[in-house]
């Protein structure tokens, strides 16, 4: 009898325990492809791109009072990990506690939720050479959701070299434009009133109050 929430899932030997199925003559096969696989037993893989996963981040980013409803967690991490996916760069999705020191670059897309000790570590981490990369309404809060006083983008003002004046998040289906060297890319989601302390501008809106001011930059 097969029975509780798995009693379907039948993916190597369904309930007949037909040997001669597909399912089955399908997983030999790959049993049979694993025997030649032998120069890959010890290899080792080594990323030096880190994107940082945190689901406490996700659970304070996503619950509700935000300035906008269209920013969600994996929706910011994808755009990133497709790029390096294209470029055949190997990426390791990390936590917030783990060493950095790995890593030529660190990515923490949406990381609104940072503690004292992340934005420490990540500080240190450039200073001996790390690139740090992150996106918008990041640094807003510590762990317990409170948010950090003196400017945003609180946790990493110092380490971005920015001062963030206003938040203005757009409106659905709303869609914009930022001018870079290179071309001019589409925004539809948020944008921010950015003042640069110590870094330099690497792409400006084109669009409303914000025209021709910072849009991305680089400390």
């Amino acid at each position: 009898m097969a029975g509780i929430a798995e009693k379907f899932h039948s993916g190597m030997v369904p309930h007949s325990g037909d040997e001669e199925s597909r399912n089955f003559k399908e997983v030999v096969g790959l049993g049979n492809e694993l025997k030649h696989l032998e120069k890959l037993i010890g290899s080792e893989y080594v990323a030096k791109v880190g994107i940082v996963f945190d689901w406490e981040n996700w659970w304070a980013l996503e619950l509700d009072s935000k300035p906008s409803t269209l920013v969600t967690y994996i929706e910011e991490i994808i755009p990133f990990y497709r790029a390096l996916h294209k470029q055949n760069i190997g990426v390791d999705f990390i936590h917030p506690d783990e060493s950095l020191n790995a890593y030529k670059v660190i990515i923490a897309p949406a990381s609104y939720q940072v503690t004292n000790d992340f934005s420490t570590k990540v500080e240190d981490y450039v200073k001996k050479g790390g690139v740090f990369i992150t996106n918008f309404f990041n640094g807003i809060v510590d762990e317990h959701d409170r948010v950090y006083l003196g400017g945003y983008p609180g946790a990493y003002k110092e380490v971005l070299g920015i001062y963030i004046e206003e938040f203005a998040p757009m409106k659905e289906h709303a869609v914009h434009q930022i001018r870079t060297e290179f071309s001019d890319v589409y925004n539809k989601v948020w944008e921010e009133n950015i003042h640069l302390r110590g870094a330099k501008a690497l792409a400006q809106f084109k669009e409303g109050y914000l025209a021709n001011s910072p849009a991305v930059q680089l400390q």
